[in-house]
């Protein structure tokens, strides 16, 4: 049978570690809760730690309030009320605690000693009451000591009724502040509404007080049971999918990419759902946002996607902040069909292409993700070498190697900024000769040495060609090809493998991974005349020559 999460066997016995929150670590003095369960029957752990993970949730959860209380703009009648409700139950519930405590000889001197001033609120031991064993089963105070306790009572009792008399609502702010900060409220004098509920207060503090009285006169006086937090006196703001996303972004390395693709998928879910508090966030919600995203026309990936993403941050807040007891989607899913793969460009496809301004004349664009002359060498260098997009928009002069029989590029991610998606990607690649022809090492002998090679191309943090392949995307739009820019690396695979290019050599120039053994995938290295024959297999439309160094 599985286990429930954190549920942990030693000494035969079942424990439920639960991690204390970040945010409440240094409040609580510990990093994580262990508790023994009593039970070596993992059914009954899992439904004793179903419970007490919860209880420790909404521990968790009243602390939060406690620490992080919310202002008001209005203290209401329904607030007030609560609030003075709470300070007289919190008086007979002292009460009850000091009666019961061994320490109460010792409590009792100091509450003499601090029995001077007007209306004297006494918070015991630090205050709120801590539970302590009574000297046995059967035994409470000590005549002297109920006495002691009665002519004290009748003290505060007296002062109660002077400053009642009187309207002096100071004494028992203490008392009302400490039962709103458990509500999650910071009481301010300045709020409207906050003089009337100080006066209830007062009034409740007097009659809890009168009836601590008469329990040292042996009259029976019941202690009500602890107050429920009510979600309308005390409106905690909701934590939203928003908010967790902005602190899953901030805690996390990511790209820009996969912020941008999960706030979409935010956007969506908050258009569909209403953008509900977490803690109300049901299962059949979820059933029916996913099929929303499949009744929306777009690709299964795409929905699929989509609900990973919001099902992601779920489970952050879940795992991660713990301010949900669960994660009510988990195991919802949208499968996803088999996409079209992509295809080689074809000999046609590439003419239209060739056939623009930009390749013919040299016309760079001038949107700002094109990068100028990176608009026209870096599509001509991957379908002359299956280099990635990145992989091209980040190199630097310093990258290109004219001297030597062959020339060569070197793909790296040992320069600033320079990443590379996988080990086999870090290689060397022969330039081609129609490169060559075409001015290539004209234009890099232009270039200040030193510096990137496409001074005016920006890259993207994270993913270097992110802002080429976006302008490259909408370029070949506007010229009504289909084919993206990935897809020249499928055409250099496929035009050297119709050459009888080895697999070997075709993935060492395209930076896949090689198949076979360990050893042939480590001891194999090939001569860079082998690399040069390879490149030379591909053969594309003859362009003229357009590119001109400048003077």
């Amino acid at each position: 049978m599985a286990k429930f999460p954190g549920l942990h066997l030693r000494a035969g016995v079942y424990q439920l570690r639960v991690v204390v929150p970040m945010d409440l670590r240094a409040a609580l003095g510990r990093s994580r809760i262990i508790e023994s369960l009593g039970t070596s029957n993992v059914r009954e752990a899992n439904l004793k730690a179903s419970v007490r993970r919860a209880e420790l949730f909404q521990q968790f959860e009243a602390k939060r309030l406690e620490l992080n209380p919310q202002r008001l703009e209005v203290i209401t009648p329904e607030l007030a009320l609560e609030l003075a409700q709470r300070v007289g139950a919190t008086v007979l519930r002292q009460d009850d605690w000091l009666r019961d405590d061994p320490e109460a000889p010792n409590i009792l001197r100091e509450l003499q000693a601090a029995t001077a001033g007007p209306l004297q609120v006494l918070t015991l031991s630090g205050g709120a009451p801590k539970p302590h064993a009574p000297r046995s089963a059967l035994e409470g105070l000590s005549r002297k000591e109920a006495a002691t306790l009665a002519e004290l009572n009748l003290y505060r009792d007296a002062d109660a009724a002077a400053s009642l008399i009187t309207r002096y609502r100071a004494g028992v702010l203490p008392l009302v502040e400490a039962e709103a900060r458990k509500l999650g409220l910071a009481f301010d004098v300045a709020t409207p509404g906050a003089r009337e509920a100080l006066m209830l207060a007062l009034q409740h503090y007097r009659q809890a007080v009168e009836a601590v009285v008469r329990r040292d006169a042996g009259a029976v006086v019941l202690t009500p049971p602890e107050p429920h937090r009510d979600a309308q006196a005390a409106p905690a703001k909701p934590m939203k999918l928003r908010e967790v996303f902005t602190r899953w972004k901030a805690s996390k390395k990511v790209s820009e990419d996969a912020v941008k693709a999960c706030e979409r998928a935010l956007v969506l879910f908050e258009e569909f759902t209403g953008n509900p508090d977490l803690a109300k966030l049901a299962r059949h919600e979820g059933d029916a946002f996913r099929a929303h995203l499949m009744a929306k026309g777009t690709a299964s990936k795409t929905a699929r996607d989509r609900l990973t993403w919001v099902k992601s941050l779920l489970k952050y807040a879940y795992q991660d902040l713990e301010v949900i007891p669960r994660n009510p989607w988990v195991g919802l899913k949208i499968e996803a069909a088999t996409t079209t793969r992509r295809k080689p460009w074809s000999q046609e496809q590439l003419a239209k292409l060739f056939a623009d301004d930009l390749f013919t004349s040299y016309s760079l664009p001038t949107a700002w993700r094109a990068g100028k002359d990176a608009a026209y060498w870096i599509p001509l260098l991957a379908l002359h070498s299956g280099a990635r997009v990145s992989e091209l928009a980040q190199l630097t002069v310093a990258d290109i190697d004219p001297a030597g029989p062959v020339p060569m590029m070197s793909l790296t991610d040992e320069g600033d900024g320079q990443q590379i998606k996988t080990a086999a990607g870090v290689r060397t690649v022969p330039i081609h000769s129609e490169l060559v022809r075409l001015g290539f090492l004209d234009y890099v002998a232009s270039v200040p040495p030193g510096g990137r090679l496409w001074p005016a191309l920006p890259l993207r943090k994270n993913k270097p060609g992110g802002y080429f392949s976006d302008w490259f995307g909408a370029y070949r739009n506007e010229l009504g090809l289909v084919h993206d820019f990935h897809s020249f690396r499928h055409t250099v695979r496929s035009e050297m493998v119709e050459a009888g290019v080895s697999e070997t050599v075709i993935d060492r120039i395209c930076g896949h991974e090689a198949k076979g053994s360990t050893g042939a995938r480590v001891y194999t290295h090939h001569k860079p005349e082998t690399l040069r024959k390879a490149v030379e297999a591909l053969r594309f439309p003859e362009l003229p020559r357009v590119y001109r160094a400048p003077k």
